[in-house]
């Protein structure tokens, strides 16, 4: 039995090398015409996102029945070369056609491939169907955290990092009592509650250095540096914030590189105690 993959990467371009940056397995089929199908159509929906200033023959055009490349070079944001690439390539596997007895070693495979909402998907069809499923599950999930609906929910809130540092390096986020700016940690200083409120009416906190005056490289002053802080939820309803640094530099290149990344994870601050005074 053979199977038929289709792949999209997208690489770095140096001087003399690709350098794969992230890669995707787009489907696995078991018919040629329909893996070469799917391709065109995620080298169309590629094409339709990006600016290219090279790039093979248009998908749509391409008549091989057979097989299917197809790439395209374009900048990012940052001023590096990207190439992207959608491919099929056909894999031999002797592995059974998936029926309701397969065991689980001969699942993998195809359970690898899937994407994400693919595979949620499949487990919500056996979802009702299978208790030994969900208590499975069930336990698997109990600390799995993700992204919570409700991003606002974070501003009701002080924050104190988790765990916490050894010698007290990295300061709290004040969102509940901030006065006008607030701290996030040691990552990012002086951000506007005012400016915060705004970004997180659109749904997503994150702030970008646009002029390199604070938060990039203390030599060069390079822009673009990040900064995401994200509302995170277990099933058990426990909350956390993750914060995301991104700091850009050009101290070793005519254009800004990404220099170093931090990730700090903050739970929700104790409650400051009251101290009662004394009776004179």
């Amino acid at each position: 039995m053979e199977v038929f993959v289709v792949h999209y990467d997208k690489l770095e371009v140096g001087r003399n090398h690709c350098y794969a940056t992230d890669a995707e397995v787009v489907g696995v089929f078991l018919q040629l015409c329909n893996a070469i199908r799917r391709a065109r159509e995620k080298a169309v929906e590629i094409r339709e996102r990006f600016d290219y200033f090279a790039e093979s023959e248009n998908p749509l055009n391409n008549t091989d029945e057979n097989n299917f490349w197809w790439d395209g070079t374009r900048p990012d944001d940052v001023g590096r070369t990207i190439e992207d690439r959608v491919y099929v390539r056909q894999y031999p596997t002797r592995d059974q056609l998936p029926t309701r007895d397969m065991t689980f070693e001969a699942a993998e495979p195809f359970l690898a491939a899937m994407k994400q909402g693919e595979l949620v998907a499949a487990i919500g069809r056996a979802w009702d169907q299978s208790p030994a499923l969900r208590s499975q599950l069930e336990a698997a999930t109990a600390d799995t955290w993700s992204r919570a609906a409700d991003q606002r929910k974070m501003l009701a809130h002080n924050w104190e990092e988790d765990p916490k540092p050894r010698y007290g390096e990295t300061g709290p986020i004040r969102f509940k009592d901030a006065p006008a700016t607030v701290n996030v940690g040691n990552l990012w200083h002086g951000m506007s509650m005012a400016g915060v409120n705004d970004l997180l009416d659109g749904g997503d906190l994150v702030w970008e250095d646009e002029d390199g005056e604070e938060g990039g490289c203390d030599e060069c002053g390079a822009p673009g540096s990040t900064c995401t802080v994200i509302l995170e939820a277990n099933r058990k309803g426990t909350l956390r914030l993750v914060a995301e640094t991104q700091i850009m530099c050009y101290c070793n290149s005519d254009s800004a590189e990404v220099a170093c990344t931090d990730r700090a994870t903050f739970r929700i601050a104790a409650p400051a105690r009251k101290t009662k005074r004394k009776a004179r």
